[in-house]
């Protein structure tokens, strides 16, 4: 959100390959507030060379470059859209903020990694940050696993989950931007961790009685 324009509008820039190198100067100049989704995510099948420094050049080196020069352009509060696995996975008990973060793997290693490096750039700086970590995101364009299972049910095949009691936090598009624009302006929310959802867990089984 850029001081020069107050009324709630968006300026385009063309940034190329997001990484330790990226140069946002031009990006964040007169920018109040950031907030910041980009991220290496859902690439599947890969194989060949250093796929955990992939998802670090982009997801944590990228992610601390755009925030340490936001700091020093005298951008009030970076917002960070991190992730649910950056507490771990396959765990009975419901997820809390307060958790001690528990990453499995490249991708949720990078997030994590980036939510304490924005951490101690709050601090030498006095730039806000707020780190959100949404769980299953849908809406209109969603990708991934639920579109795959949107489509076996398109197809009518049959699921084996009628005895599954799982329990899942999802949370709409909506209303993930909902809270995003709140994180934005709510003084409460200045270097503090979110979990958020849309408030009703569901079993696998119920999600696709729902679809």
């Amino acid at each position: 959100r850029a001081n020069r324009e107050p009324i709630c509008g968006t300026i385009p820039f063309a940034i190329g390959d997001i990484g330790g190198y990226t140069d946002w100067s031009s990006a964040v100049d007169g920018v109040s507030d950031v907030v910041h989704l980009a991220s290496r995510v859902h690439v599947m099948k890969e194989s060949g060379g250093d796929i955990a420094a992939l998802y670090r050049e982009a997801n944590t080196l990228g992610t601390l470059r755009l925030a340490q020069q936001a700091a020093e352009a005298g951008v009030r509060r970076f917002v960070f859209v991190s992730s649910v696995k950056v507490n771990g996975e396959e765990r009975d008990e419901a997820y809390s903020e307060n958790d001690q973060p528990a990453p499995i793997g490249p991708y949720a290693t990078s997030k994590r990694d980036a939510e304490l490096g924005l951490r101690e750039i709050a601090d030498q700086s006095g730039m806000e940050v707020v780190v959100i970590r949404p769980p299953l995101v849908y809406g209109p364009g969603v990708k991934a696993n639920f579109l795959n299972m949107m489509r076996w049910l398109h197809r009518g095949i049959p699921l084996p989950f009628g005895a599954v009691n799982n329990k899942r936090s999802l949370v709409a598009i909506g209303n993930l931007v909902d809270f995003i624009v709140t994180c934005v302006d709510h003084p409460a929310a200045a270097n503090e961790t979110f979990m958020v959802s849309d408030g009703e867990d569901l079993s696998t089984t119920e999600l696709l009685v729902r679809l």
